[in-house]
């Protein structure tokens, strides 16, 4: 049984071990941070998943997306159960909050972006009911 509650400050070490899993290695002092700057305004949420033991074994970062040319929609930026409790329903419990997250305020759909090598994540999607609706290549410059 995991409990599903908002990341807070403390949960920065292992947020960064999770992050590193997901691969992208961070630094807790660097996951203070970013929790610090993401816990304001409209920045959406972030949620842990916490064992029956009390330690975090998962996480979700959840975005809204307000555009122009299309209606808005709720991204989740980031989905990661620890290697330990894969497969026991973490991920689905993470989901599903992030989903009722999206619905109580208002938004009418939830978009997933997964690497193509990912294909035990897009498995896991497709079995909680979404649908692959393209795909597309990244491009990024650093500033």
């Amino acid at each position: 049984m995991v409990t599903i509650r908002p990341a807070v400050a403390t949960d920065a070490e292992a947020l960064a071990a999770l992050s590193g899993q997901l691969g992208y290695p961070v630094e807790p002092v660097a996951m203070v941070q970013r929790l610090a700057a993401v816990a304001n305004g409209d920045a959406g949420i972030t949620l842990v998943a916490v064992d029956a033991q009390g330690a975090v074994c998962g996480m979700a970062r959840a975005l809204p997306q307000h555009f122009i040319a299309e209606a808005s929609f709720v991204e989740l930026a980031a989905l990661v159960v620890d290697a330990a409790a894969r497969g026991t329903g973490v991920g689905k419990a993470l989901l599903a909050a992030v989903e009722a997250w999206a619905r109580e305020r208002g938004f009418p759909g939830l978009c997933v972006r997964s690497s193509v090598v990912r294909t035990r994540a897009h498995h896991f999607y497709l079995r909680e009911g979404y649908a692959e609706s393209k795909r597309q290549a990244v491009f990024f410059k650093p500033l």
